[in-house]
């Protein structure tokens, strides 16, 4: 009689048992159910804003016509007006753009001694990447010449290109 009754207790505390694992796992299906829209909007949200950044950035490029290019240009021109210097570490070198293949469309050379350095950097690869984008929204093509970039050396008193550029075809 003792074993019947030790077995049924030991049946029912295992009945009892497997109902708290199957009432754990009915709580934790029911979470589920509950987060899943939760965790869908949350995806669904980020997906929406990185779709935001490629569209702000499509339009940029859209909006982006020869006038600013040509304004990012003329500051760099303005920039080599005066190009005076004292020794050779003050002249540097930056792209004035890019081909539509690839490599700088020109260079210009420049003096820190007249002219922001940071600033000049920071316009010329904005001035990059805007045409970069034009010329793979438009389709451009190009004759995809290559011009080496000289370096700058003071020379009499101003900042002038050595070596370069050179045309190779």
């Amino acid at each position: 009689m003792k074993k019947i009754i030790a077995l049924s207790a030991l049946f029912m505390l295992t009945a009892c048992g497997d109902n708290e694992v199957n009432g754990n796992n009915d709580v934790k299906q029911e979470l589920k159910q509950e987060l899943k829209p939760q965790a869908q909007q949350s995806v669904k949200k980020v997906e929406t804003s990185d779709k935001l950044k490629d569209l702000d950035k499509e339009v940029s490029i859209a909006k982006t016509d020869s006038k600013t290019l040509d304004g990012f240009k003329e500051r760099i021109e303005l920039a080599q007006s005066d190009v005076s210097c004292d020794t050779s570490a003050q002249c540097y070198v930056v792209s004035t753009g890019v081909n539509p293949c690839g490599g700088a469309s020109g260079y210009a050379v420049l003096s820190s001694k007249t002219s922001n350095k940071d600033e000049i950097e920071a316009l010329t690869a904005e001035l990059i990447r805007l045409e970069k984008s034009k010329h793979a929204l438009e389709g451009t093509m190009g004759i995809c010449q290559h011009l080496f970039e000289p370096k700058g050396m003071c020379k009499n008193e101003k900042c002038v290109a050595v070596d370069g550029p050179q045309e190779v075809y």
